[in-house]
């Protein structure tokens, strides 16, 4: 008896000292961080060599899982590039965040905004996206679509929204409206920034361009009068 209850204590001794292997995780969660991972390294890689440059057994080598996973998720390469789009939209526009604040009238909340926009297209990523664009989409359909009909419309769709808010336009016609804004923000200066430029566009250039374009914006689409009877009320 003795004998056995020594046996027993040696091998529960020897089970409480084994390694614990942690368990790895499954389902949505582990699916969700590898999601996350090929966006994050496919943007990177894809700004470093540009679309065609870019493979996706790099881009899966460097963020780990598999080819299976990555055509899972996002069904081609330029299925991962529309998603990055897409996410790249929503980042460069969020109309709640506490940066962009809702002013008392539409010029000086248009002019807030505005900034914010120009700032964030000026980024040195954005330059290079932008630049992938224009040099590659030509040569891929496929990528035309996944600026076009996928980044681009989320973007424009949000935007609309918000400056629907500000009665400027209706629901309507938002996204048309939209359109017309990013392009006078965008203007030529966005154009030089991408030929290298940047350096030369200071910060009091910005300013006055910002200036020019939201007054260009206000003189085609003044507020709708239920919005200009509402400021009177303040």
């Amino acid at each position: 008896m003795i004998r056995r209850l020594r046996t027993l204590h040696d091998e529960y001794s020897m089970i409480a000292v084994l390694p614990v292997r942690p368990s790895s995780p499954r389902g949505p969660g582990r699916l969700e961080l590898r999601r996350e991972r090929f966006l994050e390294e496919g943007e990177r890689l894809f700004l470093a060599k540009g679309y065609a440059g870019a493979s996706v057994n790099e881009i899966v080598r460097l963020a780990g899982g598999s080819l299976a996973t990555l055509y899972g998720e996002f069904g081609s390469k330029e299925g991962l590039f529309a998603a990055i789009m897409k996410q790249r939209a929503w980042r460069l526009f969020d109309w709640d965040s506490e940066e962009c604040p809702r002013k008392p009238n539409s010029r000086a909340a248009l002019m807030v905004f505005a900034t914010r926009l120009l700032d964030r297209i000026l980024f040195d990523d954005s330059l290079a996206f932008y630049r992938i664009c224009i040099s590659e989409g030509p040569r891929f359909p496929e990528l035309r679509h996944a600026i076009l009909g996928m980044g681009m419309a989320a973007y424009f769709q949000k935007l609309g929204n918000a400056l629907a808010d500000l009665g400027v336009a209706s629901r309507k016609d938002g996204v048309a409206v939209a359109e017309e804004f990013v392009t006078l923000v965008h203007g030529q200066l966005v154009f030089r920034a991408a030929c290298s430029e940047g350096a030369a566009i200071s910060e009091k250039l910005r300013a006055k361009h910002v200036e020019h374009a939201v007054d260009a914006f206000l003189l085609l689409h003044p507020p709708l009068p239920a919005k200009r009877k509402a400021l009177r009320k303040r």
